[in-house]
C-alpha cells in the first residue's frame, strides 16, 4: 500500500501530488482488482511494511484483510492493532503515518530434509518428517526475521534428539517393540512446541514421511526374524504331526474296540440263538410227541369204532335173523292155527282167519327193518376230537412263556380262552392278540420299541405252535437286526 505522506528527495516531506494520485486512481479502481493476495517476502509468512492509504479522500483511512491473512497495523505513540479478515474504517488509528504487515495464518505443511543420526544402541537411523503448522501470534511473526528457518532448524534439532533417544528397533517399528511411527512423531511434536524459539508458530501436527534404519541392523533383525519364521513353522510342523500322530493312534484305537466289540456282539448273538434254538427245539420235543401220541390215540379211537361199529352191525344181522325166523315161526303157527292168540274161532271162518294173519306178519316184518336201519351205526369219524380241557392249554401257554429268560408276561383269559397276551424283554413289548378260533386261527403280534413306535409282526403261523414259539421267532429277528445295525 502507498501512503499519503511519502517522502520526496527533491521535495521533503509532506503532501504529494503524486500521492494524491494514486490514491484517487485506487478509490476509482473497480472491486475485482482492487486487492490481490499478498506476497509474503518479508520473511516468508509476512509481507513489508506498507504504509497505510490515509489521503484527502479517506481520512482516517480503510483496510481490507483477507481470508487466511491478518494485518499487523502500527502507528503513532506505539500503537499497534491486529485485524482479522474483514474491512475496517481506520476511525480509532491516530493520525500521522502508520504501516500495516499482512501475515499468513493460513495452515500449512512444511516437509523438513531427512535427518540422520545415531540411536540410543548406536545404530544410523534416517527421518524425515512434515511439520503442520500456522500462525499463532501475528505480531511475533511481524519481526521475526526467518521464522521458517528457525522453524527447519528447530526441527532437524529435534528430531535429532529423537533418534538419540530411542532405540533402533523403536525408530524402524519392529512389531515387538511398544513405541511405533506414531509415538515417535508424538514426541518429535512435543519437544517442538517446547521450544522457545518458535514463538508466534503453532505446531499442529508431525508425521514420519519417511525412515530408513541401519542396513546391518536390519539385516540382523531380519536374519533373526526368519530364522524364528522357520522355528516356528517347525514347531508348528512337529505339532501337526504329533496330532496325526494322536489321531491315527485314536483311530486305530477305535477300529481294534469296535473290532473286538462285534466280534463279541457277534459272538453274543451266536449264543443267544443257540440257546434260542436250544429252546425251540426243547419245546418242538415235546410238542411232537404230543402230535405222535395224539395220532396214535386218533388212529387207536379209528381201529376200535370200526371194530365196535363191525360188532354192533354183526350183532344188529343176528337179532334181524333171529326175528325174521320167530317172525316165520308166528306166521307158520297162525297158519296152522297153533297159535293161541290167532286160534279159529268157531263163530269164523278159517280162510278168513289166515287171510287176517298175514297183514300181522307182513307188517311185523317191516317194522323189524326200520328196527335195523335205524340202529345202524354211521361208519365216518368227526373231522376232530378234544382230548384236553380248555384250561389245559393255558397252562402249557404259561409255563411255554415262563420258560423264556429275562421275559415278563401277563396273559388275559375270557371264558377260560386266551384273549390277550404281553410279554415284555429288553425295552421291547410283544403284545398278542388271540381271535376266538385261536389256535386254528393265528394272531396278530405287535411289536413296540423303546420309543413307543410299534410295527406288525409277519410270521408263518401253525396250529400246533404255541405264543412261545411265536415270540421266540420275534425275540430272534430283533436280536439279528440290532446286530445288523450295530455292525454298520
Amino acid at each position: 500500500m502507498a501512503g499519503i505522506y511519502e517522502q520526496d528527495a527533491n521535495e521533503g516531506t509532506g503532501v504529494s501530488l503524486k500521492g494524491i494520485a494514486a490514491s484517487v486512481e485506487r478509490e476509482l479502481a473497480p472491486r475485482g482488482e482492487e486487492r490481490e493476495f499478498p506476497e509474503f517476502t518479508f520473511n516468508g509468512l509476512a509481507t513489508p511494511p506498507e504504509e497505510v492509504d490515509r489521503s484527502l479522500l479517506s481520512l482516517f483511512g480503510q483496510l481490507t484483510v483477507l481470508p487466511g491473512t491478518s494485518a499487523v497495523l502500527t502507528g503513532r505513540g506505539g500503537f499497534q492493532k491486529v485485524y482479522p479478515p474483514g474491512t475496517y474504517g481506520l476511525f480509532d488509528v491516530p493520525l500521522g503515518r502508520a504501516v500495516v504487515q499482512v501475515v499468513n495464518v493460513a495452515s500449512q505443511m512444511r516437509e523438513m530434509p531427512p535427518v540422520t543420526a545415531l540411536s540410543a544402541d548406536k545404530w544410523n537411523v534416517t527421518l524425515k518428517v512434515v511439520v503442520d503448522f500456522r500462525v499463532g501470534d501475528p505480531v511475533e511473526i511481524a519481526v521475526s526475521l526467518n521464522p521458517l528457518e528457525a522453524l527447519n532448524t528447530v526441527a532437524t534439532s529435534c528430531v535429532m534428539a529423537q533418534i538419540e533417544a530411542m532405540s533402533h528397533d523403536a525408530l524402524t517399528g519392529r512389531p515387538d517393540e511398544e513405541a511405533g511411527v506414531d509415538e515417535v512423531a508424538r514426541q518429535i511434536m512435543e519437544r517442538l512446541r517446547g521450544k522457545p524459539s518458535l514463538r508466534g508458530l503453532e505446531i499442529i501436527n508431525v508425521t514420519i514421511a519417511q525412515r530408513r534404519g541401519d542396513e546391518r541392523r536390519i539385516k540382523i533383525v531380519q536374519d533373526a526374524a526368519v530364522g524364528e519364521t522357520r522355528s516356528e513353522a517347525r514347531e508348528a510342523e512337529l505339532r501337526a504331526q504329533k496330532r496325526i500322530a494322536r489321531r491315527e493312534q485314536e483311530v486305530a484305537l477305535v477300529e481294534a474296540e469296535t473290532a473286538r466289540r462285534k466280534v463279541e456282539e457277534e459272538e453274543k448273538l451266536k449264543i443267544t440263538q443257540a440257546e434260542l434254538e436250544a429252546e425251540a427245539a426243547e419245546i418242538r420235543r415235546p410238542q411232537e410227541e404230543w402230535q405222535t401220541d395224539l395220532k396214535r390215540q386218533e388212529e387207536e379211537w379209528r381201529t376200535a369204532k370200526e371194530l365196535e361199529i363191525l360188532y354192533t352191525k354183526s350183532q344188529h344181522e343176528e337179532m334181524l335173523e333171529t326175528i325174521k325166523g320167530i317172525a316165520q315161526t308166528t306166521a307158520e303157527a297162525a297158519k296152522s292155527g297153533t297159535l293161541g292168540s290167532l286160534s279159529v274161532s268157531p263163530r269164523r271162518r278159517p280162510e278168513a282167519l289166515i287171510s287176517e294173519a298175514e297183514p300181522v306178519v307182513e307188517q311185523g316184518i317191516q317194522a323189524l327193518r326200520s328196527f335195523q336201519e335205524r340202529v345202524s351205526t354211521r361208519t365216518y369219524l368227526p373231522a376232530r376230537l378234544d382230548y384236553q380241557d380248555p384250561y389245559q392249554r393255558l397252562r402249557l401257554e404259561e409255563q411255554r412263556l415262563a420258560k423264556i429268560k429275562g421275559a415278563e408276561f401277563e396273559v388275559v383269559l375270557r371264558s377260560g380262552r386266551v384273549v390277550v397276551a404281553t410279554v415284555s424283554y429288553g425295552g421291547y413289548r410283544l403284545r398278542i392278540e388271540c381271535p376266538p378260533g385261536y389256535p386254528e386261527d393265528a394272531p396278530r403280534v405287535t411289536i413296540v420299541g423303546p420309543e413307543g413306535e410299534g410295527k406288525p409282526f409277519e410270521f408263518d403261523w401253525d396250529e400246533s405252535c404255541y405264543l412261545s414259539d411265536l415270540v421266540r421267532e420275534a425275540l430272534l429277528q430283533l436280536a439279528v437286526g440290532m446286530s445288523t445295525d450295530e455292525g454298520q
